[in-house]
């Protein structure tokens, strides 16, 4: 078994509004609020990322529930699957890191925020603050009584939304094992075949965030570098993700 390095780089573009939330409110204002970032920027955790890829992935392989009652148990001498390979389990522990997906463009936000309530440009502290408003949306939500079906009386949400059409981007890093499974890149090096498997995973994701039922949370995720290597050594670019996922399919066809 050899460990080799990887790096993913990706992008959620959300197409509708969603919430992604702190499960704590403001009493009197909002009952449900967003996550944000130290700067007041919303972003969408790395932990949210790699359930829903997780979660894509278990239904891709067809094994949606046995990772979760019966996870593989490399001490006892059962070999490691791909979704306790690249996604760690209780008996495993993970061996990538799925960073938090950041903004990756505020300085249209704040042009837009500009646009939309001032003529002349604001200082500086008062463009942060009109960028992280122009961020979010507050949406009024009721109850409803699934004995009686109507709304519940005294039942008003007000939820904090992250607008449509924001875009994030973040990376999926670490050293994968390739377990004698992989699959040869675009280059002529050998790579993870897990390593295609998780571009599928990600890839798959459609909705992030909670309210889903409600519509919210749509988004396309958009895998945009794939790069590997020896560990401790620079890594490569292993060329086009498309082409990557490609040589997955001619692999597994085999």
């Amino acid at each position: 078994m050899s460990d080799i390095a990887v790096k993913l780089e990706y992008t959620i573009q959300f197409t509708s509004p969603f919430h992604i939330g702190t499960g704590y409110g403001l009493a009197g204002y909002l009952d449900a609020t967003a996550v944000r970032r130290r700067d007041g920027n919303l972003y969408v955790p790395g932990a949210s990322i790699k359930g829903r890829a997780r979660w894509h992935l278990t239904g891709i392989l067809g094994q949606p529930w046995h990772h979760d009652l019966n996870p593989c148990w490399p001490a006892a001498g059962q070999p490691v699957c791909t979704i306790c390979n690249v996604f760690g389990s209780t008996r495993l522990e993970p061996h990538l890191c799925f960073s938090d997906a950041v903004l990756n463009d505020q300085a249209d936000l704040a042009r837009e925020a500009i646009a939309a309530g001032h003529r002349d440009p604001p200082e500086e502290h008062e463009q942060a603050i009109m960028r992280r408003q122009a961020q979010v949306e507050r949406r009024s939500q009721t109850s409803m009584s699934r004995q009686r079906g109507v709304v519940k009386e005294e039942l008003l949400f007000v939820t904090e939304i992250g607008r449509a059409g924001l875009a994030f981007e973040g990376a999926v890093t670490g050293v994968l094992p390739t377990l004698g499974r992989t699959i040869r890149l675009p280059d002529g090096r050998e790579a993870p075949t897990d390593l295609g498997w998780l571009i599928a995973g990600l890839s798959a994701i459609a909705q992030i965030g909670g309210r889903k039922s409600r519509g919210l949370g749509h988004c396309i995720v958009t895998v945009t570098g794939v790069a590997v290597g020896q560990p401790g050594a620079a890594l490569v670019q292993a060329g086009e993700p498309a082409r990557v996922l490609q040589a997955l399919r001619q692999e597994v066809g085999r």
